[in-house]
């Protein structure tokens, strides 16, 4: 293609016209909102000629069109990732804006690793959420999960039990563990809660060495105390190789948070119950 014709064609594809208001100067066209050109007059190959171009308002106008597509498209990537991440859709409305703030230093806890998650992830660096049961740390774990989905981080939550039986189903259970790694984190919920027996420890050990020598964050919850991981992890105290293993690893990079027990789902049932009890009249 000719220097010519390339110039006329990408001048071309500039879509003007003249609205009320627009006035001529100086052989071109100027817009009557911003008094910014909306022709241009340049010489090609020795003639003078006259193109259309975006005046400033025009310009700012295409501008936000494309960043409200852009807009769009991520919001339809993050609720595409949040369907994917989160085996039970209530998980996605587990989030601080849904949060009561009963325990408002886990509840800034929680946003502070959100926050600063970029040095968390360089330092492969996660939390240990442990605590009685139904105490709220799935919850506080999901409210993270969403928090980095809402800012373009693709996450991952499961459990220990769906990890063993989805790797039961897979031949190449290597490449299965490592498919996790494709998560900038990921929750793995309920250590303790799963049936014990060599396979299970097995698989619970793959999937934390996996995250483990990759370096890549980990959120997991436990109903077990600390004294009991902690010692384990530290001297063997357990006498369980397999179960010394797994913790030292989560000890070493995952930074233990006590939740301590909210009424979440309390107030959530209640209000629930209240709302249809109105609905019915009685």
């Amino acid at each position: 293609m000719k220097v010519e014709e390339f110039v006329m064609d990408l001048f071309d594809k500039v879509d003007g016209r003249k609205v009320d208001g627009d006035y001529e100067k100086d052989g071109i066209l100027y817009c009557g909102k911003c008094h910014t050109a909306k022709q241009v007059k340049t010489n090609i190959c020795g003639k003078d000629r006259v193109f259309w171009c975006n005046c400033d308002c025009e310009a700012k106008r295409i501008d936000q069109e494309e960043r409200k597509l852009m807009q769009q498209s991520l919001m339809q990537l993050t609720s595409m990732r949040k369907k994917e991440a989160f085996g039970d859709a209530e998980m996605a409305e587990f989030c601080f804006a849904n949060d009561d703030n009963t325990n408002f230093e886990i509840t800034n806890a929680m946003k502070a690793y959100a926050e600063n998650f970029n040095h968390f992830a360089m330092e492969g660096r996660g939390l240990l959420l442990w605590g009685v049961v139904d105490g709220g740390k799935t919850f506080y774990a999901c409210c993270v999960l969403n928090e980095l989905m809402d800012h373009g981080y693709a996450c991952k939550a499961t459990s220990f039990q769906e990890i063993a039986n989805k790797s039961m189903q897979t031949f190449n259970k290597d490449e299965y563990f490592k498919s996790f790694n494709q998560y900038d984190l990921l929750l793995i919920d309920d250590l303790g809660t799963e049936r014990k027996s060599d396979y299970m420890k097995e698989i619970t050990y793959e999937i934390i060495n996996t995250r483990y020598l990759a370096k890549l964050p980990m959120i997991i919850t436990t109903n077990l105390s600390l004294v009991d991981i902690t010692k384990s992890s530290l001297n063997g105290a357990s006498g369980d190789v397999a179960e010394d293993r797994i913790f030292s690893r989560i000890v070493e990079r995952c930074h233990p948070i006590n939740v301590p027990f909210s009424n979440h789902r309390i107030v959530k049932g209640r209000q629930s119950y209240n709302d249809t009890k109105k609905l019915l009249g009685i």
